[in-house]
């Protein structure tokens, strides 16, 4: 997905109007302009980070990063607009749908504590269509990755529950017909 606002939109719509769409956005959302300095950042994003969009609009350096790595370092966005290909080295499992960069990672210090994030990075274009900077937008994957661990935990408790009724019931079954015991324990085993 290329962010791009239409001819006809663009002549109805002010700054104004486009900054509250942007703040509205219930995902974290923040852009960068080719030279990595923020030009927009969101409440949701203000809300996931603690970092006000006063403080950082403007900033370089990969200042966006600190909230989520506690370091200066190139994040999805920058994939966009990286020119040297130094930072696909950073992204390896990088997947591309269409124009958007989709990556998912814990980060260990937003807010203080891991963090598992999914994001989605595409290029910010002008009337044009040429490349002006890159947006990103983060999930909060966190809660659905425990989940999904505690469901993989259940599985296997599960089965080795499943496993220990059927040893007891051959061990019932032993003591009554040693060939049909021998024959459960075949079948659990599969």
């Amino acid at each position: 997905m290329v962010v791009k606002v239409s001819r006809q939109v663009d002549s109805v719509i002010n700054d104004k109007l486009i900054g509250n769409i942007i703040d509205s956005l219930p995902d974290p959302t923040f852009a960068v302009d080719m030279n990595g300095r923020v030009i927009i950042w969101n409440k949701a994003i203000e809300d996931m980070t603690g970092v006000t969009a006063v403080d950082i609009l403007g900033k370089g350096n990969y200042q966006y990063a600190l909230p989520f790595y506690g370091e200066r370092r190139p994040m999805l966005v920058d994939l966009i607009i990286d020119k040297t290909g130094i930072v696909s080295g950073l992204y390896p499992s990088v997947s591309t749908e269409r124009n958007e960069k989709v990556f998912e990672k814990e980060v260990p210090s937003l807010k203080g504590k891991k963090v598992y994030i999914r994001c989605k990075a595409t290029p910010l274009v002008d009337k044009e269509g040429k490349i002006i900077g890159a947006i990103e937008s983060i999930e909060d994957m966190t809660e659905r990755k425990k989940t999904e661990q505690a469901l993989c935990q259940s599985i296997v408790d599960l089965r080795k529950t499943l496993e220990g009724t059927v040893h007891a019931l051959a061990v019932v079954s032993e003591k009554r017909d040693l060939y049909t015991a021998g024959h459960q324990k075949m079948v659990a085993n599969q």
